[in-house]
């Protein structure tokens, strides 16, 4: 389904409040085309957000949860990070929404970016704030725990994951990151995002879907995540 994207400070209808989260104003056209899928699913069900950015060459694909279906036919709102992820504009934020089911997480590997003292302790933390702010995980997501960060290494048994109503296999591996690390992984996952080049003489391209047996076909190669992020300065460095 097609509709416009706008950030944040553009929602005056919803009461959900989407600073800084993975959390998303959708309307009612969405939730009446989704409504019977929505209901059958007891674990919850995410948006999968896809930009075909015909100018920059890419397609960018991100993921929400419903904060809420109040806002106005034909648009949603979206937090700062995923407008700015999906490279979007006012002049250019026509994207496609559909809902999609991954699996429930059954393992997560984490690397901790500072020493840890009392593993017992900070492996009850992680758990209780994936339950509480993470519905859905994936791979080089960074959780927030105290003063220290974790990022996700690795998900069984996909690369995205539900992680709302599950058992979870947690493991953590301890190893400290630069900041420029930091900055490279955030909020930036190589396998899941699926950012590709995207062929104008083609105009079609593949993605990653569970139906299709988990198996991932491109016209063209994907970016690295250092590329994108290149890509990413340069396309709003144009827009000062």
């Amino acid at each position: 389904m097609k509709v416009k994207a706008f950030p944040e400070v553009f929602n005056t209808f919803g009461s959900t409040d989407i600073k800084n989260s993975k959390k998303g104003i959708l309307n009612n056209v969405i939730l009446e085309t989704y409504k019977n899928e929505l209901l059958l699913n007891k674990d919850g069900c995410i948006f999968k957000l896809v930009h075909n950015n015909l100018a920059e060459g890419l397609c960018v694909e991100d993921f929400i949860v419903c904060g809420d279906f109040t806002g106005p036919d034909g648009i949603i709102y979206l937090p700062n990070e995923i407008y700015e992820n999906l490279l979007l504009d006012e002049t250019n934020n026509d994207i496609n929404i559909e809902l999609f089911n991954p699996p429930q997480a059954s393992k997560i590997r984490l690397k901790s970016g500072k020493p840890i003292l009392n593993i017992i302790s900070v492996r009850d933390e992680i758990e209780n704030e994936i339950k509480k702010n993470h519905m859905f995980i994936r791979v080089d997501d960074v959780i927030s725990v105290d003063n220290n960060y974790f990022i996700v290494q690795e998900l069984e048994p996909y690369n995205i994951c539900l992680a709302n109503n599950t058992d979870i296999k947690l493991e953590i591996d301890e190893f400290n990151f630069e900041d420029n690390e930091m900055d490279d992984l955030k909020y930036e996952d190589d396998n899941e995002r699926v950012n590709i080049q995207f062929d104008s003489s083609i105009k079609d391209y593949k993605n990653i879907n569970r139906e299709e047996n988990i198996t991932s076909e491109t016209y063209t190669d994907r970016l690295s995540l250092n590329e994108l992020r290149k890509k990413r300065l340069a396309f709003y460095s144009k827009k000062k």
